[in-house]
């Protein structure tokens, strides 16, 4: 009696066998952001450049801003006489990422996709020149700021992101 019932244990557990790889076959399975392939798709990078770029643009539209308006003196031991210019170059920074954020999310045009690869790369470059050398209208070389380095990896991932798509969609159009 003991041998039977250990045998028909021994049955149901083969018929209930569960998948000897299941964490190859979950990665098979939903991808690494879940869903359903293991590949990224267009969609999922878009959602990961959109939430990249957000930060950086909220950074240089908030920053500037509340220090014009609440800390000038700050802005002009930064900036020197070059304040106003700086302000309005943040701000409109600021707006060109936003607008950026929805074009990754909504467009499929190549060449406004190759316009915001430019937009950041410029973004990123002007920190790491600005930190250097002196820049135009008089702005001496600014230090080298941690949080700053924070955005700026945020930005190479949106420029990251944007190759991507660019990238495959030169694939599937060839």
């Amino acid at each position: 009696m003991g041998h039977t019932k250990r045998h028909a244990r021994a049955e149901k557990c083969e018929k209930t066998k569960k998948d000897p790889a299941p964490i190859a076959s979950l990665s098979q399975s939903q991808g690494a952001f879940g869903g359903g392939s293991s590949r990224l798709n267009s969609k999922k990078i878009r959602r990961i450049g959109a939430a990249a770029a957000i930060l950086p643009a909220l950074d240089h539209l908030v920053s500037p801003t509340l220090s014009w308006m609440f800390a000038p003196a700050i802005l002009h031991e930064f900036f020197g006489d070059a304040v106003i210019p700086v302000v309005i170059f943040f701000i409109a920074l600021g707006l060109f990422q936003l607008g950026w954020i929805v074009i990754i999310l909504k467009s499929s045009n190549r060449s406004l996709l190759a316009l915001g690869i430019l937009g950041f790369s410029f973004s990123i470059i002007i920190y790491f020149v600005s930190t250097q050398t002196w820049l135009p209208f008089g702005v001496p070389p600014q230090p080298l700021a941690p949080f700053a380095f924070v955005i700026k990896a945020l930005e190479a991932v949106f420029v990251v992101a944007s190759l991507y798509l660019l990238r495959t969609r030169a694939t599937t159009r060839a």
